[in-house]
């Protein structure tokens, strides 16, 4: 880096004034009042950060800067806290007993701080000395300098080391090992600090540095597997995360050990960089330094993840002003990207030359090995020399730009890696991928054959995105590039969502994972299997200009794709059908009943065919485990089955369906059901059977149909023994599933009004999460409901404790008819699980707005209301109260609560009138409705269908 860049990034001016501030404010040495001292450094501090704050909001390029003027404000404080200590002890006890300094370590030996990064300080001493002097003058340098910062309120990580001690440290520690690279003199004995430094270098310079670069290499690897392995993270750490501030300070180090570099601008000088590359280099970590500086000014402390919530904050006060904070969340974020992929890409580059082994000691087979040469093979202009592509020549895509495309084939055909050289010239050679090659027929088919390589296409389109040439050669696709996702789950921004379905697609073709079988089974049965590559590709597509619709902008926008690509007619239409109804069949198994014929009547009218089904059924699988594989459980992929196994029966011939009819209703035969329940008479039975609708024998087992009659038994049994006030106490049976990690409650009583919203708050007292539930009522108004539910970590529910407290608050609802929102309120307060109930708990809740929608089914003649919105206490309970207040009955409900994001959905029964319409009921219905969920909602005008 030159001396002007470095002039810009780390300007004095500030530091300068810093310096005149605490001239101004510090008095002299023979002040020795520590309450004295303590105000006016804590004044100090205040009064230097506030100028440093300032200094920050108005500048641009000034993350150096801040965290350098922050350090000198600290260097200051600890200089003359030294001073003082060392003038005490002159003063009482005379002559030190040997020399002594301070070190700054770590980001503070960097001279970068955030304003609340740790203060990590070492008091040094020389090795040769008698613990019976050193430990009185230990304490009084701990009691005049330590405690006095600790007093003063900063964030203090400190250690007092012999010169041997650090060493010892050192090698014991590589944490310590890696904060001591970093030390920096502050005050004291000069000629010992520099004694520390050499004795320092020569350890780290002996001690294998190559066995450092190595564990540095791996520690690295793992570091970026837990932070998603990709840059574009929707909600990055600034600190860890890949592209973050922990990849360029990780080079230092590398450096210092491998090159015995002073500073890391020393790579330019030792021909590892170009002038050009390391400018970029420092200028993408200065611009992540603003933004950590300005997350950190916003927080009451240290916070390293760039979160939804503080995205749109952040932007605003470090220079985004576009007044939609979505544009400006993207805006932002793209220049975050692009800064965090310039550091990603410039450290893969020092990774791998720092790596590189030139030890000296070669050993025999080591010798035997490099002696073999694999035969080279020359291709299209590229060379494959065992598992290594390279290019015959720089100006092989200058001869054939359409080899820009075929590369990517060679690599993924031949299992080679290209080496350093091929993939800069790569990257500078983009600008030949024309229109002309965009439309070649060649180069059309090259990209078809990568995506029709089952199984592994990931890497070799991850590859191509990564260089730039994906957007190149699919203009169409740079639309999501770095595209931030304003939805509840997504983990990624919309470009690394896509590529990561086409990894869980891989997955089902090479992994053998319990859950993907039947995925596996089933991608079999589609012809042709590779078609899938292309519809998880573009499905998508269309959300470059907005969530809302995308799907079917995505058909306009992938339909030409498509024909460029070669794709025929046929298979074109299959692919455009799954993009525009890409989200259809999770929105159905989210919000219907999967086992009501009428829905499966609805969704079968929808997809037409078993061939279209197989293709939702696997690309929903692939497109949830894109967003967040952790948002997929057993439930949901219990659900997601069963839509697809009764669609496709469904689907089949006339004679199957009936079939299957007939055999179920054999098996819920009079006789088969009396056979299980001996104890109720035939009566009972035959009236169980005339007082339900047909619908409920064909998605109800036999042993299910023998619980509801031995509850409703029960049910009668309890109302002629008792008073009519305990007769309103719901009969239930609790059973956990252990195959699929939930509870289920069946539950029987009289049809009465508000049961719903009673039931939901005796499962939120009892600490349970309703997943879904469905509900039967029998013409003599004894209501059968199933409720699904778990625990708040998504698992089955305490039978002992959960089930007792679920029973006593049945009594206390149905029998005393009391209001449990207090009682609510009250447990979660107790367990401190959530806040108030007019906070909002999710981190996304200035990205994110609650809404309210209603929908009339006319296939199934029921108002739908689906509610998405931060999860709030007592919600279920109040929203299931406003719908009961309001005059409707809820017939079936599936309730999820996922990252503090509730998303419910109730079937209501259509009282109004036959021929549905928009009344002033409905209207106050969602109104009311939006009260709870949001007090700031826009409206939108009810979607009827």
């Amino acid at each position: 880096m030159s001396t002007s860049d470095l002039t810009i990034l780390r300007d004095e001016s500030i530091s300068n004034q810093i310096r005149k501030l605490a001239v101004e404010q510090f008095s002299d040495l023979s002040d020795s009042n520590q309450e004295s001292l303590i105000s006016i450094y804590k004044r100090f501090i205040s009064s230097g950060k506030e100028l440093v704050m300032q200094f920050h909001r108005s500048s641009i390029n000034c993350g150096l800067k801040v965290t350098h003027a922050n350090s000198v404000i600290i260097d200051i404080v600890i200089e003359d806290l030294f001073k003082r200590a060392i003038y005490l002890y002159n003063k009482i006890e005379g002559k030190l007993p040997c020399e002594v300094c301070v070190v700054a370590l770590g980001g503070y030996g960097r001279s970068e701080l955030s304003p609340h990064s740790d203060i990590d300080i070492m008091l040094l001493y020389p090795s040769r000395i008698r613990q019976s002097k050193l430990e009185p003058f230990q304490k009084h340098l701990h009691e005049n300098i330590l405690v006095m910062l600790w007093d003063v309120g900063l964030k203090l990580g400190q250690s007092s080391r012999t010169l041997n001690e650090v060493v010892d440290q050192a090698k014991s520690d590589i944490k310590t090992k890696n904060s001591l690279l970093e030390a920096r003199y502050l005050s004291g004995s000069n000629q010992l600090y520099e004694r520390f430094s050499q004795a320092y270098k020569n350890y780290y310079r002996k001690d294998s540095p190559q066995e450092y670069i190595k564990i540095c290499m791996r520690d690295l690897k793992i570091r970026r597997e837990r932070y998603g392995n990709t840059v574009f993270i929707q909600e990055p750490d600034i600190k860890n995360g890949v592209g973050g501030l922990r990849d360029f300070q990780l080079i230092n180090w590398m450096a210092k050990i491998k090159l015995d570099i002073a500073t890391i601008d020393d790579l330019v000088k030792n021909n590892y960089l170009q002038q050009a590359e390391y400018r970029d280099f420092i200028f993408a970590y200065d611009y992540l330094l603003r933004v950590r500086n300005e997350l950190h000014y916003q927080s009451p402390r240290l916070i390293d993840l760039l979160d939804l919530e503080k995205q749109p904050k952040v932007a605003l006060a470090i220079g985004y002003n576009q007044e939609d904070s979505f544009v400006r969340v993207e805006v932002f974020m793209k220049d975050y990207y692009r800064h965090a992929s310039q550091i990603y890409h410039t450290s893969q580059i020092l990774e791998q030359r720092l790596a590189i082994q030139n030890d000296s000691k070669i050993s025999l087979k080591s010798l035997l090995k490099s002696r073999y040469k694999p035969p080279k093979k020359n291709i299209d202009g590229f060379i494959i020399s065992g598992r290594t592509l390279s290019a015959n020549s720089p100006q092989i895509f200058k001869e054939d730009p359409g080899r820009l495309i075929r590369v990517f084939r060679h690599s993924q055909q031949s299992h080679a890696n290209m080496d350093f050289d091929l993939k800069c010239l790569i990257r500078d050679s983009l600008t030949l991928i024309t229109t002309d090659v965009i439309n070649s027929a060649s180069a059309n088919r090259s990209f078809r054959s990568i995506l029709q390589t089952v199984g592994d296409v990931y890497p070799t389109l991850y590859l191509m995105h990564d260089f730039g040439v994906l957007g190149r050669f699919i203009p169409e696709w740079n639309e999501l590039y770095c595209l931030v996702q304003h939805e509840y789950f997504h983990r990624y921004t919309a470009d690394i969502h896509t590529l990561n379905t086409i990894k869980e697609l891989d997955k089902l073709f090479t992994t053998k994972e319990d859950i993907l079988t039947k995925y596996n089974s089933e991608i079999h049965n589609t012809e042709p299997t590779g078609l899938l590559y292309l519809i998880l590709l573009f499905h998508d597509i269309g959300k470059g200009s907005g969530i809302k619709g995308h799907s079917e902008r995505g058909v306009e926008i992938a339909s030409p794709i498509l024909d460029r690509l070669g794709v025929e007619p046929k298979l074109k239409n299959t692919i455009l059908f799954v993009i525009e109804h890409h989200l259809s069949m999770m929105n159905i198994w989210q919000h219907y009943d999967v086992e009501d014929p009428k829905t499966l009547k609805k969704f079968a009218a929808l997809v037409q065919n078993e061939r279209q089904l197989r293709y939702l059924y696997i690309h929903t699988f692939c497109d949830a485990r894109g967003t967040s594989s952790s948002l997929w459980n057993s439930y949901k992929d219990i659900l997601h089955t069963q839509l697809f196994k009764n669609t496709l029966e469904y689907l089949g011939d006339k004679e199957t369906v009936e079939k299957h009819r007939r055999k179920r209703k054999a098996k819920t035969s009079l006789d088969n059901i009396a056979s299980l329940v001996p104890e109720i008479t035939s009566e009972e039975i035959e009236a169980h059977y005339d007082l339900l609708p047909e619908q409920y024998f064909e998605y109800n087992r036999t042993n299910q149909i023998a619980l509801h009659l031995k509850l409703i038994h029960k049910l009668l049994t309890h109302f002629s023994n008792n008073s009519s006030t305990k007769a309103l106490i719901p009969i239930f049976d609790w059973k956990n599933d252990l195959d699929r990690s939930l509870t289920i409650v069946n539950l029987v009583t009289w049809n009465r009004a508000g049961m719903f919203y009673k039931i939901c708050g005796a499962f939120s007292l009892a600490g349970l999460s309703i997943m879904s539930s469905k509900a039967i009522s029998r013409n003599d108004q004894i209501i059968i409901d199933t409720f699904y539910v778990s625990d708040t970590s998504g698992e089955k529910a305490d039978e002992n404790s959960a089930k007792s407290i679920f029973e006593k608050n049945l009594v206390k609802t149905f029998v005393d008819d009391t209001d449990l929102l207090p009682d609510i309120i009250s447990f979660a307060k107790k367990l401190q699980k959530r806040p108030s109930i007019l906070e909002q708990t999710s981190t996304i809740s200035n990205a994110i707005r609650s809404s309210v929608d209603l929908i009339y089914d006319k296939v199934l003649n029921k108002i739908i209301i689906t509610v998405k919105a931060h999860d709030k206490i007592g919600l279920l309970y109040r929203l299931t109260k406003t719908i009961f207040d309001q005059g409707f009955d809820i017939t079936f409900a599936r309730i999820s609560t996922e990252q503090g994001i509730a998303i419910d959905t109730f079937h209501v029964n259509n009282n109004l009138q036959e021929e549905f319409e928009v009344t002033e009921t409905l209207l106050t219905l969602r109104e009311k409705l939006n009260d709870i969920v949001s007090d700031d909602v826009e409206f939108e005008e009810l979607n009827l269908i």
